[in-house]
């Protein structure tokens, strides 16, 4: 329970519980029902809508339940309290939402529908092991509920869809199966209450096996309503897509055997072929070390720690595309690149040239190049004595705090892991420098005030636009663009050389590298989509200064190690490798989120493991001599030590149990025989 709480807390709960919604009673009470499912993009929505699956049957001896006198009253209770809590909590907004661990879930809002149906099966299958003491005004209850439910759901509206309004489409086969149902169980138990000389065997058998039949034909129809909408709207992939999918394996594989005993990142720059809206999952799907991460139970400050270096990210998932830099490539130790020559969309710009090669590796599918990144770092590197726990993210100013941008947020992490490059003046060199604006002009009606912040707040009506001259240096023809946006992307549209520039949409948002031209004054235009009322827009331009770079790389990979291998164990995983300690004061910083049970050891002695640059995983080395040492980091798995012992321990309470119920059992056989006996000699 505790491991859960945290967990939670770094990821789902960090997040608000909303607005106070309640949802409409129609689209949950159809839920049960055998029209309830339309479409799976209708089960999608956030309006509580829930599809229970549980076939009419079970729900008519689900009711039935409550009513038999011989299931224990406390049990019933129970199971109507347990049932309530489910309806309750698909009811509002803030209960489901607390069902998602505090955060509002990624589609399928009532993902647990499916605890819903499996207490009504569950119920209704102790209500079938003591279906004889049914009582003869048990039925009328499902009669009543049936019709109530029946004219509440023809005459009233609810949310289908997130702006549309529907009725319940009424089946009538589904209405006889229910009905008729009911006029079964109540014959039956008029039977059994009136005791006619008939073969109690042969009736129940009888009875048994028309509610089997009724139950199938349930069964089929509710699966085929589910089929039959799926094939219609093409909620499916089928055989085909899988196939596509599959094509690109080999790729990867190829990859991967480069170097079998090393460790290292790489990414794709293209989505699979059954990626249906573009939610890279890349890795999880080719098994492979990448950025990619589609999951609303991701951690909370790796998701920020992405969003400020400029990846993509909407709330749920980042996606490795053009919101990338060499640096952070280098740094997050993106070794390889796979690339698709035909999609040309959100890839990044600079993977054709320095310090990109490409390998001589031949795919079998059309338009796939490899690349291999020369500045990579590995896992685990050598930095400078990191002060705090987070990268530094604003500099105060003599009138102001300047809070950083991509850029600059990627300058700071450089600076901090590795101090001593610096220039002539003694001053830290910055990677990402600015690119020198020649003009603004607005057009008419457009107006803007630069504020304490340094950032310029627009003004303006729909249609109005911001043309900005950008002077590039000379001598950067060889280094890498970039354009530094955001906020309020969605009111904007972009050209750049009067070229149209998808800078960010729900899908790109982030960094968008500039392919430079020979051309050294470059225009940038905003025109605004809808009106604007003072908000601000970043339209600055950066270069990623390569020189400047390798000088980072090669300082820091002079006290890496490029033989890190894995180390494996029953319930451990690591790495491991040699380090260069040349300066007192320093840390060991490995490129992986920081987990509870994460464990660091020098030359076999355990330091403590700590959380560094806002998620990483670091230790202090001050205590320890200059020159080499081997240092290895692993996560130890107390999920499977904590469930092999509860494990154990259920098999011995089992074991025990069994044990002295066969004693007892025994005991009293025997004791029955000795009375037996007893009473016969008498």
């Amino acid at each position: 329970m505790s491991d859960t709480s945290i967990s939670l807390s770094g990821t789902k709960a960090t997040a608000s519980l909303g607005s106070f919604m309640t949802y409409p009673f129609q689209s949950i009470l159809a839920g049960f029902l055998e029209n309830s499912y339309t479409s799976a993009s209708v089960i999608a929505q956030n309006y509580g809508y829930s599809s229970m699956f549980t076939g009419v049957i079970t729900l008519v001896l689900f009711q039935l339940y409550f009513l038999n006198h011989k299931i224990p009253l406390r049990e019933r209770i129970s199971a109507l309290c347990l049932f309530s809590f489910y309806i309750i909590c698909s009811s509002f907004s803030i209960t489901y939402t607390l069902l998602h661990g505090g955060r509002e879930p990624t589609w399928f809002p009532t993902r647990y529908s499916f605890a819903i149906g499996f207490i009504v099966c569950f119920f209704s299958a102790r209500e079938m092991d003591e279906f004889d003491s049914t009582p003869v005004y048990a039925p009328f209850l499902p009669i009543i509920i049936g019709i109530a439910s029946t004219i509440y759901l023809k005459f009233t509206t609810y949310n289908v869809t997130y702006n549309s309004l529907g009725k319940y489409n009424l089946s009538i086969v589904s209405l006889i199966l229910y009905y008729g149902t009911t006029l079964i169980v109540l014959a039956y138990a008029l039977i059994n209450d009136l005791k006619p000389r008939l073969n109690k065997t042969i009736v129940k058998e009888s009875f048994a096996s028309i509610l089997l039949i009724l139950s199938a034909i349930s069964s089929y129809r509710g699966t085929n309503v589910v089929f039959k909408n799926n094939v219609k709207k093409k909620e499916f992939q089928n055989i085909n897509t899988y196939r596509r999918d599959d094509m690109y394996t080999s790729d990867f594989e190829l990859v991967k055997s480069l170097e079998k005993n090393k460790t290292y990142r790489m990414e794709a720059t293209f989505n699979r072929p059954g990626n249906y809206n573009e939610i890279d999952n890349n890795p999880m799907f080719y098994s492979y070390n990448g950025l990619s991460h589609f999951s609303s139970n991701e951690l909370k400050d790796v998701e920020n720690f992405m969003l400020n270096f400029g990846f993509h990210y909407n709330g749920f998932f980042e996606k490795y595309n053009a919101g990338s830099t060499v640096a952070i490539n280098s740094f997050l130790n993106i070794k390889y690149l796979i690339d698709d020559s035909n999609n040309h969309s959100t890839k990044p710009k600079f993977i054709n040239q320095y310090p990109y090669e490409k390998l001589d590796l031949s795919s079998k599918n059309e338009g796939i190049n490899f690349y291999e990144n020369k500045f990579a770092l590995p896992f685990g590197m050598i930095t400078s004595k990191l002060e705090g726990n987070r990268i530094k993210d604003y500099d105060v100013l003599e009138d102001h705090v300047k809070w950083y941008d991509h850029f600059e947020y990627q300058n700071s992490l450089f600076k901090m892991i590795c101090n001593n490059i610096v220039d002539e003046d003694g001053k830290q060199k910055d990677i990402f420098k600015k690119i020198e604006t020649v003009s603004l002009e607005t057009s008419d009606g457009l107006t803007y005030e630069t504020r304490a912040d340094n950032l310029n707040y627009y003004t303006g009506p729909k249609g109005s636009s911001i043309d900005i001259k950008y002077k590039v240096p000379s001598g950067i023809s060889n280094y890498n663009l970039y354009f530094c946006e955001k906020n309020l992307s969605e009111n904007v549209y972009y050209t750049f050389d009067n070229n149209p520039l998808t800078i960010s949409n729900y899908w790109d948002k982030g960094i968008k590298p500039i392919r430079e031209t020979y051309n050294r004054n470059h225009h940038l235009t905003m025109t605004l989509r809808s009106d604007l009322n003072s908000s601000y827009l970043l339209d600055e331009f950066y270069y990623e200064d390569l020189d400047v770079l390798k000088e980072y790389i090669d300082e820091i990979k002079k006290q890496g190690s490029e033989n890190i291998k894995e180390v494996k164990g029953i319930t451990t995983y690591g790495f491991e490798g040699d380090y260069l300690i040349n300066k007192d004061n320093q840390y060991i910083l490995f490129t992986l989120p920081y987990e509870k049970y994460m464990h660091i050891y020098v030359d076999g002695k355990e330091v403590k493991a700590e959380t560094k640059l806002n998620i990483f995983t670091a230790a202090d080395l001050s205590s320890f001599s200059k020159g080499m040492h081997k240092i290895k980091i692993v996560y130890q798995d107390k999920t499977i030590e904590y469930g092999s012992i509860a494990s154990i321990i259920g098999l011995l309470m089992i074991g025990s149990g069994t044990f002295l119920y066969i004693k007892i059992e025994n005991i009293v056989i025997n004791k029955i025989k000795e009375r037996r006996k007893e009473d016969e000699q008498n």
